[in-house]
């Protein structure tokens, strides 16, 4: 598993199996979670894109609301690239997604008050 080989555990021993369990995001998937916001390049050659579509699909599998969970899939972007950071597009939804999860302070965008211009406030 991608937790046994980042541990240095073997995965066969009940001593691997528990860390592995602890260490998985998906052990702590819950029908109360707060709002996950999941961005992931495509191409990153560290982490399998498809560790953030499992817990994407379990967070919709066991959530109240399941529309309160996103994921983003930068295509051809890397692990932590500078893809991420030239990429309008995503900071325009992660703002979305904080206005519509969060009370900005003295209203208007999420954003607006972080320091982005990425649209203006209402």
């Amino acid at each position: 598993s991608p937790e046994s080989r980042f541990l240095g555990v073997d995965i066969a021993s009940s001593t691997g199996r528990d860390l592995c369990e602890k260490a998985s995001p998906l052990t702590y998937v819950s029908r109360t979670a707060v709002p996950f916001f999941l961005a992931h390049g495509d191409a990153d050659p560290l982490v399998p894109a498809g560790q953030s579509r499992l817990l994407y699909d379990a967070l919709l599998e066991c959530a109240a609301q399941p529309a309160r969970h996103e994921l983003v899939m930068l295509k051809n972007a890397g692990h932590a690239t500078a893809d991420f950071s030239r990429d309008l597009g995503l900071y325009e939804k992660i703002s979305e997604f904080l206005d519509r999860w969060n009370d900005a302070p003295g209203g208007g965008s999420y954003a607006a008050h972080n320091g982005r211009s990425v649209r203006s406030g209402t």
